[in-house]
Order: structure tokens, then C-alpha cells, then sequence
């Protein structure tokens, strides 16, 4: 008696659990990715961060506008690739940092210069990006799931001897934000780069 009275409860009770997993759906739906390649040039073993900050009161307008602060995992770079899966809603006001194992005396977290004031898709040369006074780090995002960006590092001598990665997309991408003053090309942060 005792037996039956028990399987006709947790019979009941799968019954009222799969009636309502069947209502309700998956408890959470998976967010979509974005995989990015880094197609990485003279920075082998380079390590690639990526990180979203919106600046208070978000003035780029970015959208989403949260999260405000978001970091990924870190990568290296091999065979001249750095691969990141990131969520696609945070894509927009995000950048990348690079530091390179021979970088020495700076008192900042280099930042791949995703573009200036020239347009997005634009070919920047060595010369053209130790010139570049004004770029930015804050990619204007995708809602695709892949993306391939192609980035150039060199070496960039600082004032009091410092040694800093100089990165950059070539060609250029679209950003968003105003454009931050560079020291001969190069961009950095010592906290997060704020779009």
C-alpha cells in the first residue's frame, strides 16, 4: 500500500515537471558568439587580452550599454594566430591588448590601434602608423559569428628608453568613439581602454 501510494507521487511529480519544462522551454537559451582571429604579424608569443569599458554616462552611445566592464581570457599567439570566442553583444566598445615578451619600461598595457581618421578598410604601413597622432582602440563591434582582423606589431622606442609593442589593424575597422592622442602610433592603458 505504502509503495504504490509512493510511485503514484513521483509518478505525478515527473509528470507535473516535464508539463512545465515543456511550458517553459530551457531554463537559458545559449547567447550568441563571436569567434575572432587575429591574424598576428612580428609579435610570435605575443599575449592577446580583450576587454569592453564604456566610459559613465556612455557618451559613444554604444549599444548594449552593459555590460560597462566586461574582460575575456587571454591568448597567445601562435603560428602568427590568436583566436577569441567572446559574446557578440559585447563586441561593440571592445579592444585588445598586446604585450610582448620584449617590451620593457613602459608603466601601460599596450592597446591594438584599431583605427584613426581614416576610413574603415583603410592599408596602414609602418611609417603611416609611427605618424598617426590620433586612433582609437574601441572597435565598433559585429553580429557575425566569425571575424578575421589582421594586425601588424613593431617595435616602438619610447622616451627614457622604454620598448613598447606599436599594434595595429591593417586594414583598419570600424570603431566607435572619439580618438585618443598616440605616442609615435602606439596607444595604451594602465587600468582599461574606455570607449
Amino acid at each position: 500500500m505504502i509503495r504504490s501510494s509512493v510511485a503514484r507521487i513521483i509518478a505525478t511529480g515527473s509528470a507535473v515537471a516535464a508539463a512545465l519544462s515543456l511550458a517553459t522551454g530551457p531554463a537559458h537559451a545559449a547567447s550568441p558568439t563571436t569567434t575572432i582571429t587575429l591574424k598576428v604579424t612580428g609579435c610570435e608569443g605575443c599575449t592577446i587580452g580583450v576587454q569592453r569599458a564604456i566610459t559613465g554616462g556612455n557618451p559613444s552611445k554604444i549599444t548594449p550599454a552593459k555590460p560597462t566592464f566586461w574582460e575575456g581570457t587571454p591568448v597567445k599567439v601562435k603560428s602568427g594566430v590568436a583566436t577569441l570566442k567572446v559574446p557578440t553583444a559585447n563586441t561593440s566598445g571592445m579592444s585588445f591588448t598586446i604585450a610582448a615578451p620584449w617590451e620593457s619600461g613602459t608603466n601601460f598595457v599596450s592597446n591594438i590601434v584599431l583605427g584613426s581618421a581614416l576610413p574603415a578598410g583603410s592599408a596602414v604601413t609602418s611609417s603611416q602608423q609611427a605618424a598617426t597622432t590620433k586612433a582609437t582602440a574601441c572597435w565598433a563591434g559585429t553580429a557575425k559569428t566569425a571575424v578575421t582582423i589582421k594586425v601588424q606589431v613593431v617595435k616602438a622606442s619610447l622616451s627614457g628608453g622604454a620598448t613598447a609593442a606599436s599594434a595595429w589593424a591593417t586594414p583598419t575597422v570600424a570603431t566607435v568613439g572619439a580618438l585618443a592622442d598616440t605616442t609615435k602610433g602606439t596607444l595604451g592603458n594602465q587600468e582599461a581602454f574606455y570607449c
